[in-house]
């Protein structure tokens, strides 16, 4: 039987551990499995960001619809323990737009450290359980790697992971038909909204 893997999602957490960047604690009880949680969770607070990417909630359904040619998406939920996860310093949210047929995760993290954006190749290869071939991405961030794969439940998956001097969005559609061209240009709307 196959467990779901959302790639995208755990970067973040994955990333960090891996890098061995400090996180935050959370005096919360919540999970930090990768479940959903019924509303997307607070963005936690940065006072230093000078960011122009919106974390204040997820985007919304229609709007990653759109992105992927008119798809019928639920309303986003946060990912439990998404913010705990993250290094002192950073915000943001994680917003999964799930159902049987399909699996869409964004994140989207402010004051992100950009060493950290180093071990997103390992932590993806990690997550799947296989090496994937990832290719830059020209014109998107300061960084950007794109990478596609077979998920055992949703079929072909497209992923993106951006870097945008401390900015970082990633975005991972499967079950979609989704191509990598629009995940990258969801992503780059994102970084300027």
């Amino acid at each position: 039987m196959y467990q779901r893997i959302k790639p995208a999602f755990l970067l973040p957490v994955a990333a960090l551990a891996i890098a061995g960047c400090g996180s935050s604690t959370s005096s919360s009880s919540a999970p930090s499995s990768g479940s959903p949680s019924s509303t997307p969770p607070p963005a936690s607070s940065s006072s230093s960001s000078t960011s122009a990417l919106d974390i204040s909630s997820c985007p919304t359904a229609s709007t990653v619809g759109s992105a992927f040619g008119g798809a019928a998406l639920p309303a986003p939920t946060g990912v439990a323990g998404f913010t705990a996860a993250l290094p002192v310093g950073a915000s943001g949210i994680g917003c999964s737009y799930l159902s049987s047929s399909h699996d869409v995760i964004i994140n989207l993290i402010n004051d992100f450290p950009s060493s950290a954006f180093g071990a997103a190749e390992l932590t993806v290869d990690t997550l799947v359980g296989r090496t994937l071939a990832f290719s830059p991405v020209s014109g998107l961030g300061t960084e950007a790697v794109s990478y596609t794969w077979t998920s055992p439940t949703y079929g072909p998956a497209v992923g993106v992971i951006v870097q945008d001097g401390t900015d970082h969005v990633s975005v991972y559609a499967a079950g979609l038909s989704a191509s990598l061209s629009q995940v990258e240009s969801l992503a780059s709307q994102l970084l300027s909204s």
